[in-house]
C-alpha cells in the first residue's frame, strides 16, 4: 500500500512545463492536488522528481530546489512506497493581447 504524505505550500515554479501545454490546458488554471514521484530512470537526471496531476506528469521540481534543506527532507522520506502529496497551481494560459495566448505554467503551492 502506498502512503501519502503532505508537504507545505512554499511556491516552487516547476520546470519542463513548456513541453506539457496540452496537459496543463486540460487541467485549466487553478489549484490541483499533485503527487511528487522520483524518476531514477530519467536519462537526463537520475535524481529527477516529477510532479503528477491526475496521473499525468506536468513538470519537474527544479534541481536547485531539490538541493535545498526543505526538499531534501521530502526526498529523504520519499521511497518507492511513498509519494509526496502537494498543491499545484496552474497559471497563465490567458490571451496575451496580440491574438496569441500565454503559455501555461505550474508551481507547487498557491
Amino acid at each position: 500500500m502506498t502512503t501519502r504524505r503532505r508537504f507545505g505550500s512554499t511556491p516552487i515554479r516547476l520546470t519542463g512545463t513548456s513541453f506539457k501545454q496540452p496537459e496543463l490546458a486540460a487541467l485549466g488554471r487553478g489549484i490541483h492536488t499533485g503527487v511528487l514521484v522520483r524518476e531514477p530512470e530519467n536519462p537526463h537526471d537520475p535524481d529527477a522528481v516529477g510532479v503528477y496531476v491526475r496521473g499525468k506528469r506536468i513538470g519537474y521540481v527544479p534541481k536547485g530546489w531539490r538541493q535545498t534543506k526543505m526538499v531534501f527532507s521530502i526526498n529523504k522520506w520519499m521511497s518507492p512506497e511513498h509519494e509526496g502529496v502537494v498543491l499545484v497551481s496552474v497559471v497563465g494560459g490567458k490571451d496575451d493581447g496580440s491574438g496569441g495566448r500565454q503559455n501555461f505554467g505550474a508551481r507547487i503551492g498557491k
